[in-house]
């Protein structure tokens, strides 16, 4: 089924760039908060 195929390429995108702007905050955030560096 390509609908199936193109769904989940879709979701895996999204989770993707959801991870992406994860780890993208969690490198701003030490650099704006210096003292809340874990």
């Amino acid at each position: 089924m390509p609908f199936f195929s193109v769904a989940f390429m879709r979701s895996e995108l999204i989770l993707l760039s959801i991870f992406v702007m994860t780890s993208a905050v969690c490198s701003i955030i030490p650099v704006l908060f210096p003292t809340g560096k874990f």
